[in-house]
């Protein structure tokens, strides 16, 4: 329905932003529409923005977001609450299994 949608509006004054992730094939990824290609942070942008959200956590909680969250603005501003949701219930946060 987006793909139908998007084609009928590049000629109206009008936009229609949609996200896919890689690796997906939908046919909204594949229509041949304009695509903006979006990065994560930077390191430096990335400490920047966690240090922002994770006053208080301890290195290893910061670096363990830093490594996971993979420069995600989303992942640096909802982890820091995450870890902190899973202290404050006694709980230990999941730890991600190595490949």
């Amino acid at each position: 329905m987006l793909t139908f949608l998007a084609r009928r509006l590049s000629n109206d004054p009008c936009v229609l932003i949609g996200a896919v992730r890689k690796g997906h094939d939908i046919a909204f990824a594949t229509a041949g529409l304009p695509e903006l290609d979006l990065r994560g942070l930077d390191e430096t942008s990335a400490r920047d923005l966690l240090a922002r959200h994770a006053v208080g956590l301890s290195y290893a909680d910061t670096e363990r977001i830093l490594r996971e969250a993979v420069g995600n603005p989303l992942a640096l501003v909802e982890l820091p609450l995450a870890v902190r949701a899973a202290a404050d219930a006694g709980l230990e946060a999941p730890r991600r299994h190595s490949r």
